[in-house]
C-alpha cells in the first residue's frame, strides 16, 4: 500500500491487514480524520516484525487471522515487554475471542465492518489513552518497587537495629544490626525466643502496657528505653523510636533500636563527677564564707540568711534549680570582698565617715577580684559585683542600670537589704522585717526590680516566710 505524505511529528500506525479493501477503508479513515497519521500497512506477520524491528510505531492494528499465523502469536511475544499498544480486528468477533485478545495483551477488540473502519480513528485515540495510563502506572510500580528496594536495603545496611513488627508484636523483618543487639543468629530465633526473655523484668512489664495500647487502638510513646537481656544473658539498654509504616501494603509498626548501654554509663559517671565538683565548689563557698565571717563577726550569718532568702525568692519566680543553685552559692560569698576592710570600721558602732564608706563600698569589686578566677558553673563573680547596683543606675560600683543588672544580682540586692534592715547592726537596733519590705514595696521600680519584689512581699506577706534564726552568737547583721 501506498504511503501517504505525512508531517515528521505524525502519528506512526503500523496496520496488519491481508485484506487490501480493508486496509483502503482505514487509510481512508485517517486521512479524513485530518490528523495526518502516518499509517504502513503490512499483509503477514513476517513484514510486520520486519517493519517493527526496523521502525516501532507509535501503535499497531492488528487483524487477528493472518496467512502466516494468528495476530494473539504477536502479543504473546510482545507482552513480555511491549513498547507500543496493539489493536485487535477480527471479522468473527465474541466474548471469548474479545478476552483471549486482552489478556494476550492487546488493548482493545474491534470487529471488523464498514463502521468500524470510519470510526477506527477515535479507536485508535481511545487505545493510546488507555496506553498513557498503562504506562503512567507502570512508572509508578516501578518507582515504588525500586523505593521499596532501596527501603529494605537501608534497612538491612543500617547500623541501628530495626524490626518490622504486625500490631499484635510479631515480627515480620529484622535486620542484622537487631540480631546483633540480642546476640542471635536468625530471625527464626528472635521469633521462637519468648518476648519475656527478651526483656528486662521492668521493661516487659512495661511493654505489656504498651501492647495492650496499641491493640485497642490507644495511643502510646513514639520514642521510649527498654532494658533487653542478650541471648548470653547480658543485659543492655536500647533506645527505642517507633513509627506506623506500609509493609507488604498493610499498616505494620518500625521500629529502630539503639544501643546506649555504654552513654547510660558515661552519663553516671559524669553524674558522679558533677556530683563531685558540686561538692568542691560548695567547699570552696563555705571556706570562702568562714573565712568572711572570721573577719567580721557582725557578718555572721548574714550572708546565709540572705542566700536563704534569694533563693526562696528564686524559686518563687520559677527559675531554673541550677539557676537557684547558683543564686544561693553567690548569697553566701556576697561579702567576701569584706575581708579587706579594716576590722575597725566593719564593727564601727556609729557611722561611717566619707572615707570609711567609700573603702565599705570597695567590697562587691574587691569580691569580684576574688572570684573572677574560680571557674564556677555560674557567674557569681558578677553576681557578687553587682549586688549594690541599683536600677536607677545611684548604686555602686558601676552605676549600671536596670537590665545592665543581672537578674541574680537584683534578686541578691533586694534579699540583701531585706535582710540588713531586719537584722542589727553595730550602731542601730533592728528596724524589722516590715520596715524592710516597706523599703522594697516603697522603692520598686525605682531602685528594686519590679518581679523580685513582688516574689519577695508574696513570700512574706501570704506563704509567711521568716527570715532563719541566727542564734547564738549570730544576731548581728553586716552593713549593707
Amino acid at each position: 500500500m501506498e504511503k501517504i505524505p505525512v508531517k515528521e511529528t505524525a502519528l506512526s500506525i503500523l496496520l496488519l491487514e491481508d485484506e487490501p479493501a480493508h486496509a483502503e477503508a482505514i487509510r481512508r479513515a485517517f486521512e479524513a480524520s485530518g490528523d495526518g497519521a502516518d499509517v504502513r500497512a503490512v499483509e503477514t506477520l513476517r513484514e510486520f516484525w520486519a517493519a517493527v524491528a526496523v521502525d516501532p510505531p507509535a501503535i499497531a492494528v492488528l487483524d487477528m487471522n493472518l496467512p502466516d499465523g494468528n495476530a494473539l502469536e504477536a502479543l504473546v511475544e510482545l507482552r513480555e515487554a511491549p513498547s507500543f499498544p496493539i489493536l485487535i480486528m477480527t471479522s468473527f468477533g465474541n466474548e471469548t475471542t474479545a478476552v483471549k485478545a486482552i489478556k494476550a495483551g492487546a488493548l482493545d477488540y474491534v470487529v471488523k465492518s464498514a463502521e468500524a473502519f470510519v470510526e477506527m480513528p477515535h479507536s485508535v485515540d481511545r487505545a493510546l489513552r488507555a496506553w498513557d495510563l498503562f504506562q503512567n502506572h507502570k512508572r509508578a510500580e516501578e518507582r515504588l518497587r525500586r523505593a521499596e528496594e532501596n527501603f529494605r536495603r537501608s534497612m538491612d545496611e543500617s547500623p541501628l537495629g530495626i524490626r518490622i513488627v504486625s500490631v499484635e508484636g510479631e515480627t515480620l523483618y529484622a535486620n542484622r544490626a537487631i540480631l546483633d543487639i540480642y546476640g542471635y543468629d536468625s530471625i527464626e530465633e528472635l521469633r521462637s525466643t519468648p518476648v519475656k526473655n527478651r526483656y528486662a523484668p521492668e521493661s516487659y512489664a512495661e511493654y505489656r502496657i504498651r501492647k495492650k495500647k496499641r491493640i485497642n487502638g490507644e495511643p502510646i510513646p513514639s520514642e521510649y528505653e527498654i532494658g533487653i537481656v542478650r541471648k548470653t544473658g547480658e543485659n543492655r539498654r536500647l533506645q527505642v523510636c517507633r513509627k506506623e509504616v506500609l509493609w507488604n501494603g498493610n499498616k505494620q509498626f518500625q521500629a529502630i533500636y539503639r544501643d546506649i548501654t555504654d552513654q547510660k554509663k558515661s552519663e553516671e559517671k559524669l553524674r558522679e563527677t558533677l556530683g563531685g565538683l558540686r561538692k568542691a565548689f560548695g567547699g570552696i563557698i563555705q571556706v570562702l564564707s568562714a573565712m568572711t565571717e572570721k573577719r567580721d563577726p557582725y557578718t555572721a550569718g548574714h550572708q546565709k540568711r540572705v542566700a536563704d532568702l534569694a533563693r526562696a525568692i528564686g524559686r518563687e519566680m520559677d527559675l531554673v534549680q541550677e539557676r537557684v543553685e547558683g543564686l544561693r552559692l553567690a548569697g553566701i560569698v556576697h561579702d567576701i570582698g569584706k575581708v579587706s576592710i579594716p576590722a575597725e570600721i566593719l564593727s564601727k558602732p556609729s557611722r561611717l565617715n566619707a572615707l570609711e564608706r567609700a573603702l565599705m563600698q570597695s567590697h562587691p569589686e574587691i569580691g569580684h577580684d576574688i572570684l573572677k578566677d574560680i571557674d564556677f558553673s555560674w557567674p557569681i563573680d558578677e553576681m557578687v559585683l553587682q549586688h549594690h547596683e541599683r536600677l536607677d543606675g545611684s548604686g555602686y560600683p558601676r552605676g549600671l542600670k536596670g537590665k545592665e543588672i543581672i537578674l541574680e544580682a537584683r534578686i541578691l540586692a533586694v534579699a540583701d537589704v531585706v535582710e540588713a534592715m531586719a537584722s542589727h547592726r553595730p550602731y542601730r537596733p533592728a528596724l524589722g522585717t516590715e520596715a524592710a519590705l516597706n523599703e522594697i514595696e516603697k522603692n520598686k521600680g525605682i531602685l528594686y526590680d519590679l518581679d523580685v519584689v513582688a516574689a519577695c512581699l508574696r513570700l512574706f506577706r501570704e506563704k509567711d516566710y521568716k527570715l532563719c534564726d541566727p542564734g547564738m552568737g549570730d544576731g548581728i547583721g553586716a552593713r549593707p
